[in-house]
């Protein structure tokens, strides 16, 4: 029995071996079925298998590996399939300005975000408005801040962005004096910082009487919106650095050691305002006090909710607007036959280069107009591709290339991209040309733009976005010339010092526009008289 002993066992091990093996062949075997079944269906059953578009989808190499340049080979895939394209198994992308207002429709229609899209600001996800994916959770967290960024209370802090635009001009001047370059997208970075701060804790950050302008918060901050594709694809990435202590995660992510102070002033904010409440309003607006004090459920004023909020209000005031500024005064000091018509239109509404203008004095200018929104068409302050789902009816689109009717069935998510919509040459004939003109020659390209959203989820501060532009614009260049080299000018003078065309292409998207890696931004030399 002892020299038997030994073969039972190895024949009991045999069988239990043979079992796990028989167990790993089935898994294998459904696995694989699975993964072909699911190919079979995608390429030839599914609802999408007609539509035209590749066989194989590589948007993940191209944001997350590549670093957000799917948006470049998006507009190849366009170029080759037509206006409809199926970029995912669930996805089409529609680059046709007329499907515009079927895509992002009114309040009567549900148009829902994705949890992809929203898995990609984990500190927004249902939290704020803009990172809702229900429509109807949207419309409860947007209702209550629709008031304060309407145009009527927009023109009620027009001192705010006289006092921002004031500063710019002596920040300006100064370094005319120093004859050291500005980097301006710093200096108009800081200038929408201390308005959106201003406006939402009713006191400013003062980044514009900082010595460095906030330079090492605006650089950390800037990089923040890099780690959108990666969210989007791997939400547990983000729920993992959560749980790690902060002392890892500044560690691992350098710039969240210099931020993070700047995002506990926010929650100091909420707290100064919510312990204030109505007892003392004072003189200065504050949306996170006025929402303490306005009906909004209770549940929606705790500080943790409000600190959000206010990041939320941090963020889309920041940096969108400085990029487009930017822009703009590249565009303006490269092209000084678009710079001198924008002067002429400018000194016949201020006479006085000294006087502050009015916006509703700067803001209806047929070619200051003209040069935003060709701005918006090539450079865009929204990267992102904006995903839509309608839950509830099917859509149909009628392809511009070939008359061809395609239903898109309900729950199947569509998207359009501001950029590429502004790359149409059939609309934008040479579509890298900066010229303003072509929006003066035919008005009715401005409805193809939509460059803060269009429909019920349009950018909440496209009005106070827009007040900026035209105020800083308008101050910035009736007060300076170009520099002609001559000596000879009397005025303040601008030109452009180490700069390109590739310090404000666009040359990568996540959440906003990304330049170059390599690239620093747009510098100016200004000169306050000829030397």
């Amino acid at each position: 029995m002892v020299e038997m002993m030994p073969s039972v066992s190895l024949v009991e091990a045999l069988m239990s071996s043979s079992k796990y093996t028989i167990l790993a062949v089935v898994i294998t075997c459904l696995t694989s079925s699975y993964i072909v079944f699911t190919i079979f269906y995608r390429l030839y059953f599914s609802p999408l298998s007609h539509f035209p578009g590749p066989r194989i989808a590589v948007p993940y190499y191209h944001d997350v590996i590549l670093g957000g340049k799917y948006i470049w080979e998006l507009e190849g895939l366009h170029k080759t399939y037509g206006p409809i394209v199926r970029t995912k198994p669930n996805m089409v992308h529609i680059n046709d300005p007329e499907f515009i207002d079927q895509l992002y429709t009114g309040p009567s229609r549900r148009r829902d975000k994705t949890e992809f899209f929203c898995n990609g600001v984990p500190q927004f996800n249902n939290t704020v408005a803009f990172g809702t994916q229900s429509h109807e959770l949207h419309k409860q967290k947007r209702a209550p801040l629709n008031a304060f960024f309407s145009k009527k209370s927009v023109r009620r802090i027009e001192p705010i962005l006289h006092d921002k635009v004031s500063k710019i001009l002596e920040i300006l001047r100064q370094h005319g004096e120093s004859g050291t370059p500005v980097n301006l997208k710093l200096l108009y970075t800081a200038t929408n910082n201390d308005i959106i701060t201003e406006y939402s804790f009713g006191k400013s950050w003062d980044s514009l009487v900082a010595d460095d302008l906030n330079t090492d918060f605006f650089d950390a901050f800037h990089n923040f919106p890099k780690a959108f594709h990666v969210n989007c694809y791997h939400p547990w990435v983000n729920s993992l650095m959560m749980r790690l202590p902060q002392r890892i995660i500044e560690k691992l992510m350098p710039p969240l050691k210099i931020a993070i102070p700047f995002f506990e002033k926010v929650t100091r904010h909420v707290e100064e305002l919510k312990a204030v409440g109505s007892s003392d309003k004072g003189e200065k607006p504050s949306v996170i006090r006025d929402l303490f004090d306005s009906n909004i459920p209770d549940e929606e004023k705790t500080t943790a909710r409000l600190s959000v909020e206010g990041q939320h209000l941090l963020a889309g005031g920041t940096d969108s607007g400085s990029h487009m500024l930017t822009s703009i005064t590249y565009h303006l000091l490269a092209n000084p036959d678009k710079l001198a018509k924008l002067k002429k239109e400018l000194m016949a509404v201020m006479p006085d280069e000294n006087i502050m203008p009015e916006c509703m004095a700067v803001e209806t200018l047929p070619y200051l107009n003209a040069v935003i929104l060709e701005t918006f068409r090539i450079h865009t302050p929204v990267g992102f591709t904006m995903e839509r789902i309608a839950p509830d009816e099917d859509l149909e689109y009628k392809s511009s290339k070939d008359g061809k009717t395609y239903i898109i069935p309900r729950g199947v998510i569509v998207g359009m991209t501001p950029i590429l919509l502004g790359r149409i040459e059939s609309l934008y004939p040479d579509p890298d040309v900066f010229r303003p003109e072509r929006f003066i020659e035919n008005p009715d390209l401005e409805r193809f733009q939509m460059p803060f959203g269009r429909g019920t989820r349009r950018c909440v501060g496209v009005n106070l976005a827009t007040a900026e532009l035209h105020l800083i614009l308008a101050a910035v260049f009736r007060k300076f010339e170009l520099w002609d080299g001559t000596g000879m000018q009397k005025g303040q003078t601008m030109e452009l010092y180490k700069t390109t065309r590739e310090d404000v292409d666009v040359a990568a998207v996540s959440i906003l526009p990304f330049i170059k890696e390599a690239r620093k931004g747009v510098n100016v030399v200004v000169r306050n008289r000829s030397t």
